[in-house]
């Protein structure tokens, strides 16, 4: 009993010491903001994301965004949407802790391989196999490799998959407690439910069932050349709920590329790139481990990726023969082996088969799949213990020890290359990805997030001319030269970037808002009808297509629009707005007032919806409510000329000129040929006999391009000043 308590102590400690140095390590990241590499997609300009409710839980359990399929961690970070809203600093927290979470998880496993290995109840030998654990998880729980996937906040669900993934292993170790004992059913079961909330995190888990079945062989020693047939069946017939779910999430997985368009056909640019990309990967992320300098967010695919490459070839023989080996001499090196083979079945899913982006690796892929390498290492350090003096343990200890200082000084730093989209992209540049028209790209987005235009344009003409045929560089300089008023350029970018890529939903609708502005409306109905095709389920879209139409006359196409907006979001402010609108135009006044003010309870902070509700008020003589609608509208926006001149002719109406008075100077202070405001002030002065003045009030309230019932008005007070009668 004492020996137990004394090596839980010991695990406790070890455990305790991994979270601590991993915080030390990846504390950095506090500080960083969200980067335009999918994080503003993903959270700053994700509306779905921004909400809470069962349309949002709705959302988050069916979509796949960025073609993705990960409900449970969307709900993850709906949580954290809820308590931070768009706070960086949240949501780098829970990435920390969820790191350390999934740490602790790890331990576990790699605690229960070894004792699985190196069997007995020597207490000194648990004790020390918990330690190697320890030793050999700290280099990976520190190591600048796992940066990417700690410090980038779109890459929080990894850190669940990790997380549920080693939970399902070590659950599923414990369910086999010997190679003759029974099997434990229910948690057996657990290990399932684990494997499930795994991949309902991030499909990177889709192979863990080739790891089980490795893990049968070794350690567990369950299957194998001499095991009995029907013990071999009976093993992989519990594998059968892990093949299930992994061949259902397998097949969601490709229809999510398929909507989100990352879905390549195999031998699309040829077989041998799609071998030569996996062949590379296997010995890249080997080759960052060992030596983990020049890492980045970003390593470009090659133009030319072909087995005709020395490099890629050697790769592949490197691969083929290792794996060959090891399998002919399993019976000598099972650990070896096994850890070879898992790491090549975790692997497996990144390797190529889908593309994944213009990129041949990626650090986050090294996340699971370095995890049986931990364990070989722990095994190693364990074996060497047994056999070498304790002058040598002490000598691998203070090695191991400068070895984990430089590891967390190289994580500390490359922590702080992801504190923004400037220091992100500067260092792909600064591994020589310049050529890449990606990076010139993304270069030219940190530039645009921080208002320097023309030093974004500049990069994304750099872009093109990598790459003239590069849509999402014509539609990040159509947006740059809108914001530098140069709407016809701008509209020729994005003319450009929606021939060259049909499909891309944000290019289609930047090119529709850039017809709007530009009142080419019969141009933008077609391309937003197109934008609702690509994206049926989002509301904004039916939104923006039922504007277009209302402005072309066709109301009644825009009331079907607006009302699939509200079917697909309930809470849709802009499709109530735009249905008072047009209740408006049919002198519906009680149903458009019914929409300004669902319009109002959703978004409050939208101005001219008071300024609609308002006027309402006025026409149906609520003088109390309409001055109530106005003050609101002011006290959103302070310099609203509409609202200073809605409120003003209220107050002049009602007997209050002084303070009305205020009020249209205060719009026309801010637009000087307001139509309202100077009609106004001309019917108190010509009710002064200043007629001069009133005339000059009028004829700038024509200028100010009234409505053509405003016109009428003016045009007759004109006709009834002193001197006007006979025009």
């Amino acid at each position: 009993m004492q020996n137990r308590r004394s090596r839980l102590s010991g695990s406790v400690l070890f455990a305790a010491a991994l979270v601590a140095l991993a915080l030390v390590a990846f504390s950095p990241i506090l500080v960083n903001g969200f980067v335009n590499w999918d994080d503003d997609y993903n959270f700053v300009r994700n509306t779905n994301f921004h909400g809470w409710g069962w349309q949002t839980f709705k959302w988050a359990s069916t979509t796949f965004h960025w073609g993705i399929y990960q409900p449970l961690a969307w709900l993850v970070l709906l949580v954290q949407y809820r308590l931070w809203k768009l706070d960086s600093f949240g949501y780098h927290l829970s990435s920390l802790l969820l790191y350390c979470g999934a740490l602790l998880s790890c331990y576990h496993l790699v605690l229960a391989l070894l004792e699985r290995t190196y069997a007995g109840n020597n207490h000194n030998r648990k004790v020390g196999l918990s330690f190697y654990a320890f030793a050999a998880l700290i280099l990976f729980a520190v190591h600048p490799l796992r940066t990417e996937a700690v410090a980038w906040a779109s890459c929080q669900p990894y850190l669940l998959c990790l997380l549920f993934s080693t939970a399902a292993i070590t659950t599923y170790l414990r369910a086999h407690p010997g190679p003759t004992a029974q099997v434990r059913p229910l948690r057996l079961a657990a290990s399932v439910s684990l494997y499930a909330a795994a991949l309902l995190s991030k499909p990177a888990a889709l192979s863990l069932p080739g790891v089980l079945i490795a893990l049968d062989y070794y350690p567990l020693k369950r299957i194998g050349w001499g095991r009995d047939i029907r013990e071999r069946g009976r093993v992989l017939a519990e594998k059968v709920p892990f093949l299930l779910l992994s061949v259902i999430f397998s097949f969601v997985a490709v229809l999510a590329k398929r909507e989100g368009r990352a879905l390549e056909v195999w031998i699309a640019d040829g077989v041998g790139s799609r071998i030569a990309q996996p062949a590379y990967a296997v010995w890249f992320y080997l080759a960052k481990t060992v030596w983990p300098l020049r890492l980045s967010h970003f390593y470009g695919r090659p133009l030319t990726l072909s087995l005709l490459e020395v490099k890629y070839a050697l790769c592949l023989v490197a691969t083929l023969g290792v794996t060959a080996g090891l399998i002919i001499f399993r019976s000598r090196f099972p650990g070896t082996s096994v850890a070879w083979i898992c790491y090549l079945i975790v692997l497996a899913p990144t390797l190529g088969g889908i593309r994944f982006g213009p990129q041949i690796v990626a650090d986050r892929f090294a996340l699971l799949a370095t995890l049986p390498l931990v364990v070989l290492l722990a095994g190693a350090g364990w074996r060497l213990h047994l056999f070498v003096r304790p002058t040598v343990r002490a000598t691998m200890a203070v090695v191991a020890g400068t070895v984990v200082v430089l590891l967390i000084l190289l994580t500390r730093g490359q922590c702080a290359v992801w504190r923004s989209s400037e220091s992100l992209w500067a260092q792909a540049l600064a591994i020589g990805q310049g050529n890449n028209p990606v990076v010139q790209n993304g270069i030219g987005s940190g530039f645009q997030e921080r208002g320097r235009y023309e030093e974004a344009a500049e990069r994304y003409r750099e872009a093109l001319r990598l790459e003239p045929r590069y849509a999402d560089a014509h539609n990040n300089l159509g947006i740059v030269l809108q914001m530098q008023h140069q709407p016809a350029q701008a509209l020729r970018e994005f003319k450009e970037a929606a021939a060259l890529d049909p499909n891309n939903a944000a290019t289609i609708h930047n090119l529709a808002k850039a017809l709007v502005s530009q009142g080419r409306f019969d141009e933008a109905a077609p391309t937003l009808q197109r934008l609702v095709q690509l994206r049926p389920r989002l509301a904004d879209a039916r939104v923006d297509l039922g504007a277009a139409l209302a402005k072309l006359g066709r109301g009644d196409e825009a009331a079907t629009q607006y009302a699939e907006a509200l079917r697909l979001k309930p809470d849709h402010a802009g499709a109530h707005f735009n249905l008072g609108l047009l209740d408006l135009e049919r002198n519906q006044i009680d149903e458009a007032r019914a929409h300004f003010a669902r319009s109002a309870e959703i978004d409050p902070r939208d101005p001219l919806t008071f300024i609609y509700l308002g006027s309402i008020a006025v026409e149906s003589g609520d003088a109390p409510s309409a001055e109530r609608d106005y003050s609101a509208a002011l006290a959103l926006a302070p310099d609203d000329s509409e609202a200073h001149a809605q409120l003003g002719a209220l107050l002049v109406n009602t007997g209050r000129v002084l303070e009305g008075t205020a009020h249209l100077r205060a719009a026309l202070k801010s637009e000087p040929k307001h139509p309202l405001a100077n009609f106004t002030l001309g019917q108190l002065m010509a009710k002064n006999a200043r007629t001069m003045e009133a005339r000059e009030r009028y004829e700038d309230a024509l200028a100010g391009h009234p409505s053509h019932q405003q016109e009428l008005e003016i045009r007759k007070a004109l006709r009834l000043l002193p001197g006007d009668a006979a025009k």
